[in-house]
């Protein structure tokens, strides 16, 4: 540690978030899943810009986004990148497709555009997300199927 990190406590901040990151499975899933959906919606929007039907902009995201989560949730949420866990992985997000894409419509029939419907039904997936991903597919007192 440099003098100037000393006096600014800059290692001692950094060496504090990354303790905090390292121990808290929520935060970490919050920040990796925060950036996976990012990522996803920007592919939801552009397919949406683009002309598809919600349904299959929705398709498009989430192929994309099945891949990214399965090695960043696995690995650096979960601490379980066996690939063994990819078929659960994979189920368990076609039924979140199903039900997300259904409240979506749902919306987009209420008058709401489909792009910020996929954006109102963004917490409730990521909330199924956790649930679904730390007892079903990551879960560790089990082996993978």
């Amino acid at each position: 540690m440099t003098d100037i990190q000393r006096q600014t406590g800059e290692a001692g901040i950094a060496h504090r978030v990354r303790s905090i990151f390292r121990s808290h499975e929520v935060l970490r899933f919050l920040v990796v899943g925060a950036f996976n959906t990012g990522l996803c919606y920007v592919v939801y929007a552009t397919l949406i810009w683009a002309g598809l039907a919600v349904w299959s902009a929705n398709l498009g995201a989430l192929m994309f986004g099945i891949g990214l989560s399965f090695m960043t949730q696995g690995r650096i949420v979960f601490g379980n990148n066996d690939p063994k866990r990819f078929g659960r992985f994979l189920a368990s997000w076609l039924v979140i497709y199903a039900v997300q894409t259904g409240a979506i419509e749902l919306l987009v029939r209420q008058g709401i555009g489909p792009s910020l419907a996929g954006l109102i039904v963004l917490p409730a997936t990521a909330v199924a997300s956790y649930i679904v991903q730390k007892w079903l597919v990551f879960h560790k007192s089990e082996s993978a199927t």
